[in-house]
């Protein structure tokens, strides 16, 4: 289980969870998934926004920013962001 894409779009769900649709990164024709949903999304979740076209990779465990662990996977297409402590809520920098 493994993921080399970049986020495509968010779309907040009515159960509050958020889906980041995902897109091959370049020079890939599959992203291996097109999409994840985050159960833990920052308040508002609109802020995830912020991370269209960030690449992200990982495998089984954990999702990555560069090499900045970004969030946590429970399943297959389910993810639990890592929350740092104190506000402001924080997403790491985007990446190319």
């Amino acid at each position: 289980m493994s993921i080399d894409a970049r986020i495509d779009s968010v779309t907040v769900l009515s159960d509050g969870t958020v889906r980041l649709g995902l897109r091959p990164r370049e020079g890939q024709t599959r992203p291996a998934q097109d999409a994840l949903v985050v159960v833990n999304p920052p308040y508002p979740p609109e802020l995830l926004e912020a991370c269209i076209g960030t690449k992200i990779w990982g495998g089984a465990g954990d999702i990555m920013i560069g090499e900045t662990r970004w969030a946590t996977r429970l399943s297959y297409t389910r993810i639990q962001l890592v929350v740092k402590k104190g506000p402001p809520y924080e997403l790491p920098a985007r990446s190319g």
